[in-house]
């Protein structure tokens, strides 16, 4: 989920809440002014359309009045103008998209579905500082129920109560009357039109203020609701990635190189850990002044210092990381349509599966072999496994070459202290809730840095344990997380946030390379190289081509400007 801010500072902060009594009270005239309503008199669904859409520009944008207010302030009666013909543009907009379903039957059902979106989204926006848009709503979506049942709690239960089921109940109970006819279907486009028309017109006195709000803070048209999760909705629709009964081959000529033409003793033996959510300003390795990686601290890896995230969200970095694509190129729905990293390297003769303990591989790992992890009491809980259990992986791995994704469940949030085993956590007090806005900084950063020291536990072991099998297999490993996290700074949570505004907690990750010697030697690589090239600055762009110039794969798609390794190899 995503954040909040202050805007006067480029910044957005979503605290504020109008106080409880004015909610109350405004429900009440609401309740009171629909209550003739239910005494046999029908309400026509234009009608009904502009009450909801005021309503909900009113009642359900806590976070957006405040944000405005601290950008704008209270200057002058032009300050006053400019709310009050903002508020009337953001009715008129909410008032036409509500009026699009209501050409069609079932509009009542319509406006019910679009008051319980609103009253969630208003919810995660007020207390985690969420923005809504395309990408937010790919991620709920993508979701597992249990990460999303943590964020439904008693506060959660209350404001859905008030917010969602008391407002879709009076709808339910209302007669709405909708008229079908040529005249009334041309007043039903023709109304929330003029209504738009006349909200613009009164916008030109204040135009000069509205233009530079919006274009200076962009951020805040997803604060707008219910029209950010309505746009949205369609958005995330429309570039939706449909797995394509025919996937386009990216290289039917990719083969292996010629390191591996000479007989090798040993099988390849390669590990590619995925994290989750892990920041890079919360490792120890990266200048941390906590002690996070002690673990990691003695090994003998690569910590690339400098590395960027190609998305904010799993749904987004995950299969932009194995794709040929660039950031700047990257579309989820071409990417579904071809092939990935994972496909070439199969393709080029090395056996490649996929262990996963997260939410899923968002459609990456469609072609690729799964592992599954079986339940183990010394790594596992009724709940969920923690990530050590991955390690099954490596018991006894077959004797072919062997390229295995592990895709952790890392430090995933809000309930951070789930992620953790209790006798590992060590960092205290620490937050006990997913909601976060319950705790102090000090425990949310607690939480979360103890699930850093884990996956440091988890990395080490799973480096140690290819040491072990390095004396029978060929063995490699390389840790990168997808994206990063938000603790509180400037008011923002979680993760999510739009690309283009994103705070570098969020798209700043740690990524390292543990190569063994038998690795070194085999494929010609120059270790103490790669660590004096380890500051420069690379993204999630550079990996397909990094991982296929590592393991020597000839393709025609692959990039050697984007391989990290390719100046420290003599081949």
């Amino acid at each position: 989920m995503r954040l909040s801010v202050e805007l006067q500072n480029g910044n957005v902060s979503t605290t504020p809440k109008w106080p409880i009594i004015m909610r109350w009270n405004l429900f009440s005239v609401a309740s009171i002014a629909v209550t003739p309503l239910y005494k046999g008199k029908k309400i026509s669904s234009t009608l009904i359309n502009m009450l909801v859409a005021v309503l909900l520009t009113a009642l359900y944008n806590d976070s957006l009045w405040v944000s405005l207010l601290q950008i704008v302030g209270v200057k002058s009666l032009s300050s006053v103008y400019f709310y009050l013909i903002f508020f009337i543009l953001s009715s008129s907009v909410c008032f036409n998209l509500l009026s699009i379903p209501a050409l069609f039957p079932g509009h009542k059902y319509s406006l019910i579905l679009t008051v319980i979106g609103a009253a969630m989204g208003s919810y995660f926006i007020d207390h985690y500082g969420v923005y809504i848009d395309s990408e937010m709503i790919v991620n709920v979506l993508q979701t597992d129920s249990s990460e999303t049942l943590e964020l439904f709690n008693a506060g959660f239960v209350l404001h859905f109560m008030i917010y969602a089921a008391l407002p879709a109940l009076l709808i339910f109970k209302l007669d709405i009357f909708q008229d079908h006819s040529l005249k009334g279907t041309i007043r039903t486009i023709c109304i929330p039109a003029i209504s738009l028309m006349i909200a613009l017109v009164l916008c030109l006195p204040s135009c000069q203020t509205m233009a530079s709000v919006m274009r200076t803070h962009k951020e805040i048209r997803y604060l707008v609701t219910p029209s950010n999760i309505i746009y949205g909705a369609a958005k995330a629709l429309s570039d939706s990635e449909e797995m394509a009964p025919n996937i386009t081959p990216l290289d039917a000529t990719v083969r292996l190189g010629d390191t591996w033409q000479t007989h090798q003793a040993k099988p390849l033996l390669f590990v590619l850990i995925v994290g989750e959510t892990a920041r890079a300003a919360n490792f120890a390795l990266d200048g941390y002044a906590r002690n996070t990686n002690p673990n990691l601290a003695g090994k003998d890896i690569i910590y690339y210092s400098d590395v960027t995230a190609c998305g904010t969200s799993t749904a987004i970095s995950l299969p932009c990381m194995f794709s040929d694509n660039k950031r700047s190129e990257f579309s989820r729905k071409a990417a579904a349509k071809k092939e990935n990293l994972l496909d070439l390297i199969a393709q080029a003769g090395i056996h490649v599966s996929w262990l996963d303990n997260n939410s899923g591989c968002k459609g990456v790992c469609m072609r690729t072999p799964q592992l599954s992890l079986k339940y183990d009491n010394e790594t596992c809980t009724s709940e969920h496994c923690f990530d050590l259990a991955m390690l099954q992986a490596l018991a006894a791995p077959a004797s072919n070459d062997q390229f295995i994704v592990m895709h952790q469940q890392g430090s995933h949030g809000p309930s951070y202290y789930k992620q953790t085993p209790e006798n590992l956590a060590g960092f205290s007090p620490i937050c006990k809730t997913s909601q976060l806005q319950d705790c102090s900084h000090e425990e949310i950063v607690n939480a979360y840095d103890n699930t850093i020291l884990y996956t440091d536990l988890f990395i080490g072991q799973t480096i140690e344990r290819l040491e072990q099998l390095s004396e029978s297999y060929t063995t490699a490993l390389i840790y990168i997380s997808d994206h990063g996290e938000s603790l509180g700074e400037k008011g923002i949570y979680l993760h999510a946030a739009p690309y283009f505004m994103a705070p570098k907690e969020q798209v700043e990750v740690p990524m390292l390379a543990w190569l063994s010697d038998g690795f070194s030697e085999r494929f010609a690589v120059d270790r103490r190289c790669l660590k004096k090239a380890a500051e420069r600055p690379i993204s999630h762009d550079n990996l397909f081509s990094s991982v296929l110039g590592l393991l020597d794969i000839s393709s025609a798609v692959y990039d050697l400007k984007l391989d990290i390794f390719r100046d420290c190899t003599s081949r």
